[in-house]
């Protein structure tokens, strides 16, 4: 595997610098036995062989779209999709494969090693049919019935991705902007330098930079504009720069992004009343792999609602009588299985339930004894279970914990178009969670 890598590494400088330097350090031996352990399934040689090289990829592609997995997130992914195997979401549906893999919709022998950001995978089989190979690489589409054997081995698919690569040209160099600050020169070679420059608590700095790459035609540059002018309160800017994203939502690798850009726009209708232009841009073609207009459309319906104060909070929710018969069953049940590895994810799973069945006093607790259950967006979601201040006050202390998915994501939209935090998401507030360091974990990337 050591081989594969180096040509793959060849290939990678010459292709991309920013897809070379995503290759992240080797795994600990440790970590990988604890994710098989974890899995109850042996990871095969040429797979720990790979992982003892590169340990996956940051937020970077490897192939065709494809980003290798770390090891802590491959047990992570394995853990999602099982818990909706134990939970038969899966039961109904059926396969249509060649017989070399399970005819199950997805199997808990396969161990996730690549995702597209679209909700699917390629993964390592461990339980072939007798017409399969221990180990082959199986394609898992999660809207479509197709299965694929994409190689007999995973040493196999990896020297693929080294021949395909090779094939590739090298993407267009990116233009650097300099930007002169107080009696110091900033220098951006290229748009994630200015969204990490954000990220680190400079938003305006960031701010110029990222306007400059937009006219050079980033499209990521322009979603984060959007983005830092919605927190910034500028919506007729939002207005004005969201077409260049939502017709182009196939330069973002995870739809998150434009995804946010159409909750953004449907708060800026609301508060500059200009439905007439959120109807137009609602009626631009949608980007290829996005229904930009459809999203834009229930976010509009939802802050219309909200902004009239017509929506009720209990609307969509459970009947108190509901949740209690929900929360008596999971007491008695208790937690599934693929959250019982550890404690800590015993208690993150049964904070997020007592907060999906109401159970305020369980939530309130688990969060006050053990902060690490309530990350971010748990605490978005429960703000409406306290006084502004108090909501506003949970909320800031866990903004180290917000895990957007990609560059583009400069700040947590969510806090201005939740239809409660956006009622108390004050000015000096949208400033305070913009000049905060946040995303701390990649700030590694090389600003050269």
């Amino acid at each position: 595997m050591q081989r594969t890598w180096t040509r793959i590494e060849k290939e990678l400088t010459r292709i991309s610098t920013d897809r070379a330097e995503s290759l992240r350090p080797p795994a600990d031996n440790a970590i990988i036995k604890e994710a098989s352990k974890a899995m109850d399934l042996e990871m095969p040689s040429d797979l720990v062989d790979s992982l003892h090289v590169h340990d996956g990829q940051n937020n970077e592609t490897l192939f065709e779209g494809w980003r290798a997995l770390s090891t802590a997130e491959i047990g992570q992914q394995w853990k999602a999709m099982k818990h909706l195997y134990d939970e038969g979401v899966f039961k109904e549906f059926e396969t249509d494969n060649d017989g070399k893999m399970n005819s199950d919709w997805w199997c808990p022998g396969w161990i996730p090693v690549f995702e597209n950001g679209f909700g699917d995978l390629v993964c390592v089989d461990t339980s072939p049919t007798k017409r399969g190979r221990m180990g082959q690489v199986v394609l898992f589409l999660h809207d479509d019935a197709e299965r694929f054997v994409l190689a007999n081995s995973f040493k196999t698919w990896m020297q693929k991705i080294a021949r395909e690569l090779a094939k590739t040209d090298a993407d267009t160099p990116a233009q650097s902007v300099t930007l002169t600050s107080g009696d110091r020169d900033l220098h951006f070679r290229n748009a994630k330098a200015a969204q990490l420059h954000a990220m680190k608590g400079h938003p305006i700095e960031a701010l110029e930079a990222l306007e400059q790459f937009s006219i050079l035609g980033d499209s990521t540059a322009q979603a984060s504009v959007i983005i830092l002018r919605a927190c910034l309160g500028e919506w007729d800017a939002v207005l004005q720069h969201a077409p260049d994203v939502l017709i182009d939502t196939e330069t973002f690798f995870h739809l998150n992004v434009p995804f946010e850009i159409a909750g953004l726009v449907a708060r800026a209708g609301a508060e500059t009343a200009k439905w007439s232009r959120v109807a137009e841009i609602a009626q631009l073609t949608p980007g290829r792999y996005g229904n930009a207009s459809k999203w834009l459309a229930e976010s509009a319906n939802e802050q219309r609602d909200a902004f009239g104060n017509a929506i009720s909070m209990a609307r969509a929710k459970r009947s108190q009588g509901q949740n209690e018969e929900a929360w008596a069953k999971y007491e008695e049940d208790g937690v599934p299985p693929t959250y019982s590895q550890s404690e800590e994810r015993r208690l993150q799973h049964r904070f997020k339930m007592a907060v999906a069945y109401d159970r305020r006093e369980v939530a309130l607790e688990l969060a006050k004894s053990h902060p690490n259950t309530c990350e971010f967006r748990d605490a978005v979601d429960i703000a409406h279970w306290f006084d502004p201040d108090q909501a506003w006050e949970l909320i800031s202390s866990r903004l180290d914990s917000w895990h957007p998915v990609a560059y583009a994501q400069v700040a947590p939209p969510e806090l201005i178009t939740n239809t409660v935090t956006r009622t108390w998401m004050t000015p000096e507030r949208c400033r305070q969670i913009l000049e905060s360091p946040r995303v701390r974990w990649w700030w590694d990337f090389k600003n050269k």
